[in-house]
């Protein structure tokens, strides 16, 4: 007999969602020692970069000085990790298919693409090979919160073929493009409620809570040491989400966001999914997020020019001045929107910091280059203090892997892992990450 926190949570009723907002909305006393969870967001996006404009390293990691494309985070510089020169080196496993696709399948999975022989005999790939990064780690936190993970997209392709997350084979895990239809789900039913309702649901709450620790008063003597163990670790857990109702820790900062879900331009709904993805972590919906951007073939938003539209000025590369300061004026807006994630997470109280103090922010788009769809020498920014990174630093790893970055990450995160992705291409983590 055992008890997952998730069971409870659902057993809470209505509104399980908003747990974490009722210990704001109702006032309730500090704890005496707050405790703050570890989350993670990826930022991704496909289309490539000017690599020659992202930061100029200096005599020592500390040194650095970021570029054209990255100068909207200069504010965080101290805060950031730049991981410089990684291949994705599993990418030859699949030849030279349309490298957008192939690209995009392996930058947070590491491992070869599925494949299924059509009718015409032709083999055409049908997903990812395997579990991205952000699912192999919402899995380990699989019932901590009472969303495993959210996915927020601006006009993020929803094509099974074009998704970047999945939590395996065959399970792509598509991004909501409607701030609207997230909103309604992440907040909607606490917008106007009464405070004597919202306590009452809290008090409500509680006393299930502690029924199921009666039961494991019951149960507890009955069972093998093993299963002893199992229930004294979702004991643990209950203590948790007991802290948690007892205010004071998670989610005392918490507030249903303002948001502006009728803006239909992309600056617009950025801005509402950024300040969403910011709250769902202060309020612990979630502690894996991601963030995905999709592919914009105009950018009416920008003072740019060009005549066959993006796509084809990113293959075309810089080929004049003018043409290299409009793609550099479009990358960097992605560097904009960032940085307003990195504010908005930096703007949320926690303790004596910030949700982005505990909080990994990993970002990096499908390609280096993007005019020939380059896998090799890619640069990964790191953001934030979860994992205990220490920011502020440019690390040289050409001749490593990105499976190599993401078995560090998953060790910065508690995780004892040694490999991660094909194990072909992973001699295991990357030294100096976090330290």
């Amino acid at each position: 007999m055992s008890f997952s926190r998730r069971a409870m949570l659902r057993a809470f009723g209505a509104s399980v969602a908003g747990l974490p907002l009722l210990d704001s909305l109702a006032g309730r006393a500090h704890a005496a020692v707050p405790t703050f969870p570890t989350r993670l967001v990826i930022v991704t996006r496909g289309q490539g970069t000017l690599t020659d404009s992202l930061v100029t390293p200096g005599a020592s990691p500390t040194s650095f000085t970021l570029g054209p494309v990255l100068q909207p985070l200069q504010p965080f510089r101290d805060r950031l990790v730049l991981c410089d020169g990684l291949d994705d080196a599993s990418n030859i496993l699949d030849g030279s298919y349309n490298g957008h696709t192939r690209c995009l399948l392996h930058t947070w999975v590491s491992r070869g693409m599925t494949w299924a022989v059509g009718g015409s005999g032709g083999a055409s790939p049908t997903g990812a090979g395997g579990a991205s990064f952000d699912q192999v780690v919402a899995s380990r936190w699989k019932g901590s919160t009472a969303y495993d993970s959210l996915e927020f997209g601006v006009n993020a392709d929803t094509q099974v073929i074009q998704t970047h997350c999945w939590r395996g084979v065959g399970q792509p895990v598509p991004p909501q493009n409607d701030p609207g239809l997230m909103y309604e789900r992440l907040f909607q039913d606490l917008v106007g409620t009464d405070p004597a309702e919202l306590a009452a649901r809290l008090a409500r709450r509680r006393a299930v809570l502690d029924a199921v620790r009666g039961q494991f008063s019951v149960v507890m003597p009955k069972v093998s040491s093993d299963d002893r163990t199992k229930l004294e670790n979702h004991l643990a857990s209950l203590e948790q989400l007991d802290q948690a109702l007892g205010g004071g820790s998670i989610g005392d900062a918490c507030v249903v966001p303002v948001v502006d879900t009728a803006d239909s331009s992309i600056p617009g709904r950025s801005r509402a999914m950024i300040d969403m993805l910011a709250m769902s972590l202060a309020c612990d919906l979630t502690r894996v997020a991601t963030l995905v951007f999709g592919d914009y073939q105009d950018w009416p938003w920008l003072d740019v020019d060009f005549p066959s539209g993006w796509h084809d000025a990113v293959h075309a590369g810089p080929a004049t001045p003018e043409l290299r300061d409009d793609l550099t004026d479009t990358y960097r807006w992605f560097s904009d929107q960032l940085a307003l994630l990195l504010a908005a997470l930096d703007a949320i109280p926690e303790g004596d910091g910030t949700v982005l103090d505990h909080t990994l922010v990993v970002y990096s788009n499908v390609f280096s280059t993007g005019s020939s769809h380059s896998h090799t020498g890619k640069t990964w920014l790191l953001a934030g203090g979860g994992g205990g990174l220490r920011g502020g630093r440019y690390l040289d790893y050409a001749g490593h892997t990105q499976a190599e970055l993401f078995t560090a990450l998953l060790q910065g995160l508690g995780f004892d892992d040694t490999r991660f992705g094909d194990p072909t291409f992973c001699d295991g983590p990357l030294t100096g990450v976090f330290s």
